[in-house]
């Protein structure tokens, strides 16, 4: 049956405990935006995914040595090698899973101390201004070089000079005839004439020349068949004038 009815106002109802209470929004970063958070992701685990190259294998080693010496020691040898040095402690070395790096032995007694290294420095600039002067004498060297190379041997001189004595010799005796009186020498009018008459024939000879030529040059016009001018002038016998 129904509750008695009241005739005055109705209370609020009381929170209860499963109430929640409204979360406020969360506050906007600058940096980030309105970018969705992401858990954070996990760093590499291996050096390969850091970008760190891996180190050469006992193999590699080896393919460099021999490689170094020309391909004169097989690979084999040069791994076997490697093996009994370390096993005997001539070369040290250290293992990580199936890479060895192999050293030489060193001894932390035998830094050198400071003193030792200012010496060494000191050492090394000396040998490069010495390397400095040497390169410089080198390129005086070659330059003085090439100019004795660009100058006669004694040897050419000495032959130059026979071939000179042997043409003043010469030249000697053509004019000891001369000198003796025997010889009538040519007057400047008979060297005239001669030059004159000279001048007439080879004008002479140049037109004769090109008349031949034309005349040739009509009667080859038509030649048998399989024949050449050239061929012709050869049985023919024919001479030309240089």
């Amino acid at each position: 049956t129904p509750g008695p009815i009241t005739s005055g106002p109705v209370p609020p109802p009381k929170p209860t405990s499963a109430a929640v209470a409204p979360t406020p929004p969360p506050a906007s970063n600058p940096l980030v935006g309105n970018a969705p958070s992401k858990p954070p992701g996990k760093g590499p685990k291996t050096f390969e995914e850091m970008g760190v190259p891996l180190g050469k294998s006992d193999s590699d080693c080896a393919n460099d040595i021999s490689a170094n010496l020309h391909n004169k020691v097989t690979k084999s040898y040069v791994a076997k090698a490697l093996k009994e040095l370390h096993e005997s402690n001539t070369v040290a070395g250290k293992s990580a899973g199936k890479q060895t790096v192999y050293h030489v032995l060193q001894d932390p007694n035998d830094a050198a101390s400071r003193e030792e290294i200012v010496a060494m420095e000191q050492e090394i600039a000396d040998l490069r201004d010495q390397i400095a002067c040497a390169k410089a004498s080198k390129q005086i060297l070659k330059s003085n070089l090439a100019s004795v190379n660009a100058t006669m041997s004694t040897q050419d001189l000495r032959g130059s000079t026979t071939a000179i004595e042997q043409e003043k010799q010469r030249l000697l005796g053509r004019l000891d005839p001369l000198r003796s009186g025997t010889v009538k020498p040519v007057s400047l009018e008979e060297k005239a004439v001669v030059d004159k008459t000279w001048k007439e024939w080879s004008e002479n000879a140049r037109v004769r020349k090109k008349i031949c030529l034309d005349v040739w040059a009509l009667v080859t016009e038509m030649l048998p068949d399989g024949k050449t001018r050239g061929e012709l002038w050869e049985e023919l016998g024919l001479e030309a004038d240089e």
